[in-house]
């Protein structure tokens, strides 16, 4: 189970093979991401527009 991680790492493609290594064919991945539809993610938005800066998650270097 990978929860709201893929939009922090740098190559999300290198991930996600390893993923399929590693599983092979015997095994499920479950993958989470965030909603930006929702109120967290628009209120984001809304803020990136008015301060023309990024806004990330807990400061996180990286928020794709």
């Amino acid at each position: 189970m990978c929860s709201e991680v893929i939009e922090h790492v740098v190559n999300s493609d290198k991930m996600l093979f390893e993923f399929q290594r590693v599983l092979c064919e015997k095994g499920t991945l479950i993958i989470t991401v965030p909603n930006w539809h929702s109120f967290y993610g628009i209120t984001r938005k809304l803020a990136e527009f008015i301060t023309r800066h990024p806004v990330t998650s807990g400061d996180q270097p990286i928020d794709n």
